[in-house]
């Protein structure tokens, strides 16, 4: 397999949609709503890495985007089709995340993405592997071991665990250092390595629901690096994170983007204005449709 038929892998649900809800029992909106980004996220891959030629994964329950057209290279992958049924239905992805590595023919390495990460610049197959070396995106924010409030923020706790667990079973001699929200590069033969050594921790930690658990992907990059030695470190990048409110504007940023490579907008926000300004601003940065959709 070359760089340029490296299989991608979306996580994608619209928590707006009907039946949805239902096996939810959710009766309003939440984080999972549908704000096109997967669209958005589709248009920016064709913009910025129109060298890549591979399989495209789109990993969901029981959905499929009305906009999207398929082809033989877009593949809709059910969560019964990966995950074994009695922990079914899940609406957690970090439990889902463990078990991307089932997808039928799924090649070693590959990059997984949430529908919510941008591309806002030109990428090249080394960003992502180079000298055969999987190259994910570390921020200088320090992972504190110390505990945490769970309930203050569960997604930090759950990473303060990941890390204790990782310290504990391997090794502490590592840096620990926040991964960017940015297309993560993935091993097949590591997240079953990992799966396996982890086991008994990870079968302790099944919940349909997000909940103070183990932050899979952290697992698995952090695995990686131990277990090859592979220096932990700042890296030289340029993304952008916006962790979305009520109130949030996004008339200005455009300026504040233009040098970043990667951008995500994370879903905190209950207001349909908001979702309608965040489609607005997505248009404004990537208007042109691309071959995904009708």
């Amino acid at each position: 397999m070359t760089l340029e038929q490296i299989p991608i892998v979306y996580l994608w649900v619209d928590g707006s949609d009907i039946e949805y809800k239902k096996r939810y029992s959710l009766l309003v909106n939440s984080r999972n709503r549908d704000n096109d980004d997967l669209k958005y996220s589709l248009r920016s891959l064709e913009t910025y890495m129109p060298w890549w030629k591979g399989k495209l994964y789109i990993v969901t329950d029981n959905q499929r985007p009305s906009w999207l057209m398929l082809n033989d290279n877009i593949i809709i992958v059910d969560h019964k089709d990966i995950i074994p049924e009695n922990f079914l239905p899940t609406f957690n992805s970090h439990f889902i995340q463990r078990y991307v590595h089932n997808i039928e023919g799924i090649e070693d390495n590959f990059l997984l993405f949430d529908d919510d990460f941008i591309l806002n610049n030109s990428l090249e197959p080394e960003d992502f592997i180079k000298d055969s070396i999987l190259i994910n995106k570390f921020n200088d924010g320090i992972i504190s071991l110390n505990k945490l409030n769970i309930k203050s923020n569960l997604w930090k706790a759950s990473v303060y665990q990941t890390m204790n667990i990782l310290k504990d079973k391997l090794n502490d001699n590592f840096d620990k250092l926040y991964i960017n929200h940015t297309p993560y590069v993935l091993s097949k033969k590591y997240i079953i390595e990992c799966n396996e050594l982890f086991k008994n921790e990870l079968e302790d930690k099944i919940f349909k629901f997000r909940d103070y658990e183990f932050s899979t992907v952290y697992l698995y990059i952090y695995y990686y690096h131990i277990t090859n030695n592979i220096p932990i470190k700042v890296t030289d990048n340029r993304c952008f994170f916006m962790d979305v409110k009520d109130d949030s504007e996004f008339i200005s940023l455009q300026e504040t983007i233009i040098d970043k490579q990667f951008v995500c907008f994370n879903d905190n926000f209950g207001s349909k204005d908001t979702s309608k300004r965040l489609k607005e601003f997505y248009d404004r940065l990537l208007p042109f449709k691309s071959s995904y959709e009708y």
